[in-house]
């Protein structure tokens, strides 16, 4: 035996190996997101938590656990990770990502508070279904979280804590094992180093070197030396990977790359001269920005180039021509501009371009420093300077220098392969941003107040492309910002282009290319190879014109993506000059045909617009209307962006847009308006209108539709669009103008009423009293009312319009009312100043000869006084006055009768109301609907409850004329209550069925008080019902008002409402068919109910199989009782473990059953033999259905439980003989035993028995059937026929007083149901031997509770 050294004794609870488990694979996995970064990513070690990874447009943390056990939403380490995050959310106003990475697997809640599904499975349903509710009541429930964490789950709304805690936790759970892990992170290693030509093997030995290099990252003290990039990981596995190279070694090498070039350079001229005899300078000089405030600081771009500078020591700044690319790079390293150097090769040939590099290698010539090689040239022949470029790079790095290349291409892939260099080391510039465009109009002085405007125009014309924005806004400012220059002003451009068009012939030698390239200039955005290849085919055919129009991407043609291009801006419409106007118009519809098809993207329907404007061809314009009104509103919002361009098109030129045809143009003058205005841009959409209305004035119809007949009713569009935008501030004079047009528009075209059918309201409506109420009502205010009574004074023909207010209730009424409600939101209402403002109404429209609206301003004033200046005197003054002068015009009395009815004096009220109610109605539906009610309450509270029910009828009717849904569902709902109160139960249900069916229909009770007003008050009188027809129905749980008159149809309910739960239509309709059932009237409810049983959550599927029930044994229709009653029990158990069993949708399964079954058979064979009461008052016990029951009982289980065995088989056959037996039997089953009493009482009239089975009966009746409300009646009625009869014989033989009390139980109508049964049977005891001591407490109990 070899000696083995032992470990000491050791306690398996302090040891730590679970912990350094979980910090090796936190380490690890830290490995893994390190070799994943992507460009400009940073990760952190142990920082805000165990890895977090920042970017520029993101922030994402990472909790890593390694755990073996199951975790809920309850675990420990869960609710640390959700403080954990909140305390972050809170130290830091970054949008954050975090992410809890466990090995762990997911395990469900106790108690399944989530319906089936595990907490953090439910979690991640919230994102997508947004149903919080059911995780929120979860939460609040945790202890542990912090108290401002608690608040503000009680007081968030739902998607505040979607949005702020559910959407940013993500619970990344099972992931790999530490083996599985550390598996994948050598296959990554593996591919990295294949694409460096290294073996697998290489590869994969640097995964436990890089694991030491974040175990040494991790362990740094500060928080900025524990950061990792993707520079890093790089530089990293390069030097795991290579062998270094000493400086002799490279020395050699570039000595010999010298050797080969035959160039002999001179210090001050480094290339021979060109063939034309021109010398190039080729200067080497240090970087310099001309003039700074000349171009604008591309700061984020900039601060990419350092960044990536500091990691990198080759970066190539790629884009067309004109995009910065050399003023970048000079910005980027200006800070340091001393310690670099730069050289342009612009227009240098690639046989020059490798001379000047080789004379940069020489070390003897020049110094190494940081160099930009400005514009060099990777065309088709860069072979023939690649190796020179590539040695020089390998100069410059040997001297731990650094080189920005600017070219039109990228480095060709094999070179940079070569050179190690990946997408990190290419920058593509992109056009200027908007905010870019901004600060460059700010620094040449653009007015602050037409910012919007110019850069709009900017981003137009130049397409953001920055050497054309610098020109254009040069001559801006040169010009004083000339609006007249917008969009289509461009000549200052054409200098640049002409330029860029002039150097075609020498920079494209195949005159094919060339021409194809200033056809292409037509094209504007974004284009497919199709569309550039049909330009080939006109106004000569170009043939292989793929060929030519590969050669054109790079210099000209950026690819954006595989499959779209986009042409340089600085060759647009360099068209202009190389083909005449007619060419170029059908270039653009050639362009404009190519883009035609079944589908489109938003950016080909820009192109077609565009095009379709350029060429004038009616075809292409029509596609792009018809294309444009097919696009559903839903998703028009997601094509406003690619056509917000349209807006500016021809605005403020007092010229058509299209003016070969104006019918295409107004109709193009309807698609800038709705792009304006639904993409908020008021301003421009006020501008559209002002042109389109000039159009529509002067519209003749000219175009090739112009004989037919409808042609002339299109600029009617302009009266149907405009208006109907309320959030279109049109000034008010305007709107006065316009509405004056429509009305000379209609005079001349009557037959338009006909033609466009108008959506809202009565159809017999015309369009002259539709147009000025959707034009006004919502734009009238107190700060423009004085300017709506100018411009009707301003305008000859406004008396037409004033006509119309004053004849329109409504429109008078919002007209007047605008003016000073208003106030009422006010801190400080000032009703001085809404009393002058009326008193002007009132004069101005009375001089108009406008009485009705006058009279409105009068009861304006009276309002004012009466109910918010408490002048009542002043008020009656005040109509009084009115009166006087105006007349005794409806509006006037109607308040007056309101006064009355304000302050409870409803006799007069109603007097004043007699005559004018009819009145009212031929006016204003609403008015007089409001006022009907009120006199429906006035005649309630006067007891006159027949009256009271016509006018709620009445003016729900008057609501729903003026399609006021709520309001005519809120007087229904009285009009029910009504009916109620005469006792028409049957037509009250019907009423309070439709009702209900109404309620989902009307604004949502989450949004809307009065909705929820109406839902909580109908509630409210349904419980009252219940209450009302039997007093100890639902004696539990339920808090109700008895209902007044008037009581749904209240205008402003209490806010304190918003605090309760929102009732489900369901219960309402459950609580109704409960009413029905109970009155035995016809069953609308319960057909409701049933007609939507599958439908119903669980909770209300069990209160209806409970109606259900007892419908069935008030109808002695017993066949299916015990399945109802088996379907009843197991749909409340299952509903008791559903946390959301009000909303919760469920399918009972069989499982389910037999599980009810199991905790409730022998209640049920109970339930059922008290339900006997029911049937056997009319029937004998061979007409109960038995062997139906048998068979139901069997056929779902219930013959498995002993208590229903016994009463399936001795209940059918009960005897008087087992009755007596029975009864006496304290170990019997309870169900047997009721049978038995049962029996005696309908078949025994023996006192003794008959008195133990009352009793029996009476005591065990509530403990034994959920359904002692409705059975005790029918205990009742056999109590009473059965004591009736035997106190009655005693009675007279004795006229003792023992049965004189038994009979006045029997008769006493003050007490009823169960208490009343307990009543007869203490009653009883005296008149009988038998001792019931036992019970008599519980039975005094009874009476008493």
């Amino acid at each position: 035996m070899t000696d083995e050294m032992q470990p000491l004794a050791a306690d398996a609870k302090r040891q730590a190996t679970d912990i350094f488990q979980g910090y090796v694979y936190q380490a690890w996995e830290s490995l893994h997101a390190w070799i994943n970064l992507e460009d400009g990513e940073i990760l952190y070690l142990e920082g805000a938590e165990d890895i977090d990874l920042l970017s520029t447009s993101s922030s994402t943390t990472t909790q890593v656990k390694h755990l073996s056990k199951n975790i809920t939403l309850r675990s420990a380490e869960v609710i640390k990770a959700i403080i954990d995050y909140w305390t972050l959310k809170k130290n830091d106003q970054r949008h954050v990502i975090f992410r809890f990475f466990t090995t762990a697997a997911r395990g469900q809640e106790q108690g399944n508070p989530f319906s089936g599904q595990r907490g953090l499975d439910y979690w991640e349903h919230c994102k997508n279904s947004n149903q919080v509710k059911p995780l929120r009541k979860f939460l609040k429930q945790i202890d542990g979280f912090p108290t401002d964490l608690v608040e503000y789950l009680k007081t968030a709304t739902d998607q505040e804590i979607l949005d702020n805690l559910v959407l940013p936790i993500s619970w990344l759970t099972e992931r790999d094992s530490l083996s599985a892990l550390r598996k994948s992170i050598e296959d990554l290693l593996i591919v990295h180093g294949d694409k460096h030509s290294l073996k697998a093997d290489e590869s994969k030995k640097t995964a436990p070197l890089l694991f030491d290099t974040v175990l040494k990252t991790v362990c740094k003290k500060e928080i900025k030396e524990r950061s990792l990039s993707k520079a890093d990981f790089i530089r990293e596995f390069e030097a795991l990977t290579t062998t270094p190279v000493s400086k002799g070694e490279l020395e050699l090498l570039r000595n010999a790359a010298s050797q080969l070039t035959a160039i002999v350079l001179s210090q001050g001229n480094l290339i021979p001269p060109n063939p034309g005899g021109n010398t190039i300078d080729t200067k080497i000089s240090a970087p310099h920005i001309p003039d700074r405030k000349l171009f604008v600081t591309r700061k984020s771009l900039k601060q990419t180039i350092l960044g990536r500078l500091k990691t990198l020591d080759v970066l190539a700044i790629t884009g067309s021509s004109g995009m910065g690319k050399s003023i970048l790079s000079l910005q980027a390293v200006e800070a340091e501009r001393n310690n670099w150097e730069r050289i342009s090769f612009r227009g240098i040939k690639s046989e020059y371009i490798k001379a000047i590099i080789n004379g940069l290698c020489n070390t003897d010539a020049h110094a190494p420093q940081n160099i930009i090689l400005d514009d060099i040239n990777f065309g088709q022949d860069y072979a023939i300077y690649a190796d020179t470029f590539e040695q020089f790079v390998l100069y410059l790095r040997s001297h731990g220098k650094k080189i920005i290349v600017t070219s039109q291409k990228k480095i060709p892939s094999s070179l940079a392969s070569r050179l190690g260099l990946n997408t990190n080391n290419e920058l593509h510039i992109p056009v200027f941003t908007t905010e870019e465009i901004k600060e460059l109009l700010q620094l040449n002085d653009c007015p602050q107040s037409e910012l919007n405007l110019w850069i709009k125009d900017l981003e137009f014309t130049t397409k953001s492309h920055p050497q054309l924005v610098h020109a254009r806004i040069r001559r801006l400012k040169e010009e004083g910002w000339d609006k007249s220059k917008i969009i289509f002003k461009t000549e200052e451009l054409s200098a640049v282009k002409r330029e860029t068009v002039s150097n075609l012939d020498q920079e494209l030698p195949s005159p094919e290319a060339r021409d194809l390239l200033l056809r292409l200039s037509v094209l504007s955005g974004s284009f497919k190879q199709k569309n550039a290849i049909a330009l080939a085919a006109y106004p000569t055919s170009i043939k292989t014109p793929a060929i030519f129009f590969n050669q054109l991407v790079g210099p000209y043609v950026e690819q954006i993506t595989e499959e779209y291009f986009s042409l340089s801006p600085l060759l647009d419409n360099s068209s202009q000059g190389n083909f005449s106007e007619q060419e170029i118009k059908n270039l653009h519809a050639l362009a404009g045909e190519s883009y035609l098809s079944k589908t489109l993207v938003p950016r080909d329907l820009s192109n077609i617009f565009l095009h379709g404007l350029a060429s004038g061809s009616g075809r292409i314009l029509s596609f792009a209307f018809a294309a444009f009104q097919s696009i559903d509103n839903k998703h028009k919002a997601l094509i406003y962006p690619y056509l917000e361009w349209l807006t500016v098109v021809h605005i403020g030129t007092n010229k058509p847009a299209i003016s070969q045809d104006e019918i295409l143009n107004l109709m193009f003058r309807f698609i800038q308006f709705t792009i304006a205005v639904e993409t908020k841009d008021m301003k421009s959409a006020l501008a559209v209108a002002d042109a389109w209305f000039n159009d529509a004035k002067n519209f003749t119809a000219k175009g090739p539709f112009q004989k037919q007949k409808e042609a002339k009713f299109f600029p009617f569009m302009f009266f149907l669009s405009v208006f109907r935008y309320e959030s279109l501030n049109i000034p008010i004079e305007k709107c006065v103008e316009w509405i004056l047009a429509a009305y000379d528009f209609l005079d001349k075209n009557p037959e338009i009423n006909s033609i466009f059918k108008q959506p809202w309201g009565d159809p017999k409506t015309s369009w002259a009293e539709i147009i000025p109420e959707v034009a006004i009502t919502k734009r009238i205010n107190s700060s423009n009312i004085e300017g709506l009574m100018s411009a009707l004074d301003k305008f000859p023909d406004s008396q037409k319009l004033i006509d119309a207010i004053n004849t329109d209730s409504m429109l008078s009424k919002r007209v007047v009312d605008n003016v000073w409600l208003d106030q009422i939101d006010k801190d400080k209402p000032d009703w001085e100043e809404a009393l002058i403002a009326l008193e002007k109404i009132q004069v101005f429209f009375a001089k108009k000869k406008a009485l009705s609206v006058s009279a409105l301003a009068v009861r304006a004033i009276a309002i004012i006084k009466n109910e918010y200046t408490n002048d009542k005197a002043g008020a009656e003054q005040a109509i009084s006055a009115g009166k006087k002068e105006l007349g005794e015009l409806p509006e006037l009395i109607n308040y007056h009768a309101k006064m009355a009815f304000i302050n409870k004096d409803f006799s007069l009220a109603l007097k004043r109301w007699k005559e004018v109610l009819p009145k009212l109605a031929k006016k204003n539906y609403l008015t007089a609907a409001f006022a009907y009610r009120d006199a429906a309450v006035a005649f309630a509270n006067l007891n006159d409850w027949k009256t009271a029910s016509t006018h709620f009828l009445e003016a729900s009717e008057l609501a729903k004329r003026q399609n006021e849904k709520l309001y005519a569902t809120q007087c229904l709902a009285d009009y029910g209550f009504s009916l109620w109160k005469l006792g028409k139960y049957e037509k009250c249900i019907d009423i309070f069925v439709h009702v209900i069916e109404t309620l989902p229909k009307l604004p949502s009770p989450k949004t809307n008080l009065r909705s929820l007003g109406l839902l909580k008050m109908t509630s409210n009188t349904l419980i009252y019902f219940q209450k009302n027809i039997n007093p100890e129905y639902r004696s539990v749980g339920l808090d109700y008002v008895e209902p007044v008159a008037g009581s749904h149809s209240p205008t402003d309910f209490s806010e304190k409402l918003r605090e309760l739960p929102i009732t489900p239509p369901e219960t309402l309709l459950s609580f109704l068919a409960e009413v029905e059932v109970e009155l035995q009237v016809k069953n609308n409810a319960f057909n409701k109910l049933m007609n939507i049983f599958d439908t119903l959550p669980i909770l209300f599927q069990a209160e209806t199989k409970k109606v259900e029930i007892v419908r069935s044994l008030k109808s002695g229709n017993l066949d299916k009782l015990v399945e109802d009653i088996i379907y009843f029990f197991t749909l409340t158990q299952v509903s008791i473990g559903i946390e959301n069993r009000h909303i919760a949708m469920r399918k009972i399964s069989s499982q389910d059953i037999q599980e009810a079954l199991k905790t409730h058979g022998a209640t049920i064979a109970h339930t059922l033999a008290f339900t006997l009461l029911s049937f056997l008052t009319s029937h004998t016990f061979e007409e109960v259905p038995w062997s139906k029951w048998e068979a139901s009982g069997k056929k779902l289980g219930l013959d498995k439980y002993k208590e229903w065995v016994d009463f399936v088989q001795e209940a059918p056959t009960m005897t008087t003989e087992k009755a007596r037996h029975l009864i006496q039997d304290g170990t019997a089953d309870v169900a047997l035993r009721a049978v038995a009493a049962i029996h005696i009482l309908t078949q025994d009239d023996d006192r003794k028995y008959s008195l133990y089975a009352s009793a029996l009966l009476t005591s065990s009746l509530k403990d034994f059937s959920i359904f002692c409300w409705t059975l005790d009646d029918y205990l009742v009625d056999l109590l009473i026929k059965r004591w009736t009869n035997l106190a009655g014989h005693l009675f007279a033989t004795w006229h003792d007083q023992e049965s004189k009390d038994v009979l006045d139980a029997c008769k006493d109508s003050t007490v009823e149901g169960i208490k009343k049964a307990a009543q007869i049977t203490l009653a009883a005891s005296e008149i009988t031997s038998l001792n019931i001591d036992s019970v008599k407490e519980k039975l005094i109990d009874i009476i008493k509770n």
